[in-house]
C-alpha cells in the first residue's frame, strides 16, 4: 500500500512538473478571484468554497502539499479553539461546535499559501528563505488586516487597541503576538516536516 502511494505521489509530481506553467496560472487566477470576490461575497461561504476547491486541487495534482495544508489546519484549529470566545465578528459568521469557520479556514489557507510561496521562490539558503518569507508574511498580513478593518468594515467585536501606525489587529497582546509570529513559525515547521517526510 505504501509503495502504491509513493508511486502515485511520483506520478502526480511528474504531471505537475509537466504542466507547471498551467498550474501556476490557475493558482494565481484563483488567488486573484478570491480577492476580487472578497468585498462582495459572504466571507465564511467564500472561504469555505475556496478551501474545498484547493483541497481537491491538491489531492488531484499536488498530493505532497496535503501535509502542509494539514499542518496549517491543525495549527489553526488549536488557535481558534483556544480563542473561540474572542472571534465574534461584525457581520455574524457561521460557527461549528463553537468555532468560527471563517477564522479557522482563513488561517489554514493563509498559512498554507505562505508555504506555497516558497515553491515559487525556492531560495537556496534556509536562513534567507526564512527572512524572505517573514517579510512577505508581515507585508501581506498588515495589508489585509488594514484593508479589512478600515475599508471593508470587517471587525471583531472588542475594544482592544490595534497595533500602531496601521491601527489593525485589534486584540490582546497574545493575539497580536500570534498574528505576527505564526507565519515564520509555520514556515519553519514545514521545513522540519520536509526532513521528516524524506526519512519515511
Amino acid at each position: 500500500m505504501k509503495i502504491k502511494l509513493k508511486e502515485y505521489q511520483y506520478y502526480l509530481a511528474n504531471k505537475y512538473s509537466e504542466y507547471s506553467k498551467i498550474f501556476m496560472i490557475f493558482e494565481i487566477t484563483l488567488l486573484l478571484l478570491f480577492f476580487i470576490l472578497f468585498p462582495f461575497v459572504r466571507k465564511d461561504i467564500l472561504i469555505f468554497s475556496f478551501y474545498t476547491i484547493i483541497y481537491f486541487y491538491i489531492i488531484t495534482f499536488k498530493i505532497k502539499s496535503i501535509e502542509y495544508l494539514g499542518l496549517s489546519t491543525i495549527i489553526s484549529l488549536i488557535w481558534v479553539y483556544v480563542m473561540k470566545d474572542f472571534y465574534i465578528y461584525t457581520p455574524d459568521m457561521t460557527t461549528l461546535f463553537g468555532l468560527n469557520i471563517y477564522t479557522l479556514l482563513a488561517w489554514s489557507l493563509g498559512l498554507f499559501a505562505l508555504r506555497e510561496l516558497y515553491d515559487y521562490f525556492k531560495p537556496k539558503k534556509i536562513l534567507s528563505s526564512i527572512l524572505i518569507i517573514t517579510i512577505l508574511y508581515w507585508i501581506i498580513l498588515i495589508t489585509l488586516e488594514t484593508v479589512s478593518y478600515h475599508i471593508l468594515g470587517f471587525k471583531v467585536m472588542n475594544n482592544y487597541p490595534g497595533i500602531p501606525i496601521c491601527d489593525c489587529i485589534h486584540g490582546p497582546k497574545i493575539l497580536q503576538t500570534y498574528y505576527i509570529s505564526i507565519g515564520p513559525i509555520y514556515y519553519v515547521l514545514t521545513l522540519l516536516l520536509d526532513k521528516f517526510i524524506k526519512k519515511r
